[in-house]
């Protein structure tokens, strides 16, 4: 499991991680120049956030072709797509997160990473500038 990025419950993870006895299956990378070389590479993307706006690293783990497993937040189901093609919805709870983090890991990820692929094509930076200016033009 990798968690990246840098925050206040760093040293609490790493206790809670010794604690149920997973410690070396975790990996803190901290800030990283370049996550997209480690997002590429996982099988889901977990976005826990008790609230968020539009989640750029939910769109970008879909650019990558990662599914995303999410806790129900504004913009989640506009990020994944009609019927989530790009990941899982669960409840904005730890219980609903757990039950959804369990089915994904028995599901198998790569017709799902070909769906997150698909949803990821969605936010190209081309058609995003047409859309704006389309929409501007119609003003």
């Amino acid at each position: 499991c990798y968690l990246l990025g840098e925050g206040a419950e760093r040293e609490n993870l790493l206790r809670a991680a010794k604690d149920a006895g997973i410690a070396d299956r975790l990996f803190l990378t901290g800030f990283l120049e370049n996550p997209y070389a480690v997002l590429s590479r996982c099988d889901w993307f977990v976005c826990c956030s008790h609230r968020e706006g539009f989640s750029s690293a939910a769109a970008e783990a879909l650019i990558c072709g990662v599914p995303v497993v999410t806790v129900d937040l504004p913009g989640m189901r506009e990020i994944l797509g009609e019927d989530e093609p790009g990941g899982i919805i669960c409840d904005n709870n730890d219980q609903a997160l757990y039950a959804c983090l369990c089915d994904a890991l028995r599901r198998t990820s790569a017709p799902l990473r070909e769906q997150a692929k698909k949803r990821g094509a969605f936010f190209d930076k081309e058609k995003a500038v047409q859309a704006i200016e389309k929409y501007l033009l119609a003003l």
